[in-house]
C-alpha cells in the first residue's frame, strides 16, 4: 500500500518515481497509468471534541501538530468550506521530486454560510445536553469554531477526471471508508469564524 490518508505520506512519490525509471515504457503518457493520480483533499473544519474538551482536562497543544485520525464516517468533524485539492500526485508527471515533499501551491477557502448553518443543526442534535446549557448557543459556537484542516485521500482513475475512488463523499460528507480523515488541529482552542471569512493554507 502506498496511498495514505495524506496521499503522499506512505511513499507514493518515491514508488512512482522508481516505476517511471525502471518499469514503465512510456512513463510520461497518462494512458500508461491506472490510477492517473492520487490526491489529498482538504477543507477547514470544526471538530466538536476540540470545542467541548479543553484545559485543564485536555491539552490539545500536546498533539504538537500530529493529526487526529478519525473514521471517515465520524460526524464530529464537519466541513466549513467547499473541499479543494491540496496535493495532486500525477503518476505521469516526470518532474515529481526525487527526494523530499511535494511542493503544493497555497489554497484559499471561503467559509460557507450554508455549511455553518447545517453544521449547527447537526451539532444541536448530536451534542449531549446537561440540562443547564443553552444548546443553541453551544451548537452555534461549535459550528463556527475552526479547529483546523480536515484531510482525506481521493484517487483519480482517468485523465479526464470522470472516475474517482472517494474516501469521503464527493462534497466531503461523511462516508464509509478504510481510510481515515486526518484532522490537523491548528490552535489550542477553536477560532470563531463567520460566513465569508477566508482561510489560506
Amino acid at each position: 500500500e502506498i496511498i495514505g490518508t495524506i496521499a503522499s505520506e506512505e511513499g507514493a512519490i518515491a514508488t512512482v518515481r522508481d516505476a517511471q525509471q525502471r518499469l514503465v515504457k512510456n512513463p510520461g503518457d497518462a494512458a500508461s497509468w491506472i490510477p492517473y493520480s492520487v490526491q489529498t483533499i482538504a477543507a477547514p473544519a470544526s471538530y466538536s471534541a476540540h470545542s467541548l474538551l479543553g484545559p485543564p482536562e485536555f491539552d490539545w497543544a500536546k498533539l504538537d501538530g500530529v493529526p487526529v485520525r478519525l473514521n471517515c464516517r465520524e460526524e464530529a468533524v464537519q466541513l466549513m468550506a467547499e473541499p479543494q485539492v491540496l496535493e495532486d500526485v500525477r503518476f505521469n508527471d516526470l518532474s515529481l521530486p526525487e527526494k523530499g515533499d511535494l511542493r503544493t501551491p497555497k489554497v484559499d477557502f471561503e467559509i460557507s454560510a450554508d455549511r455553518l448553518a447545517a453544521n449547527q443543526q447537526l451539532f444541536y442534535k448530536e451534542i449531549p445536553s446537561d440540562g443547564t446549557a443553552d444548546m443553541g448557543a453551544v451548537s452555534q459556537s461549535v459550528a463556527r469554531g475552526l479547529s483546523g484542516m480536515a484531510l482525506w485521500p481521493r484517487i483519480q482513475l482517468d485523465e479526464a477526471g470522470t472516475l474517482f475512488v472517494e474516501s469521503r463523499g464527493p462534497n466531503g460528507e461523511a462516508a464509509k471508508s478504510h481510510w481515515t480523515t486526518a484532522m490537523v488541529i491548528m490552535a489550542d482552542r477553536p477560532v470563531q469564524v463567520a460566513p465569508g471569512d477566508k482561510v489560506t493554507v
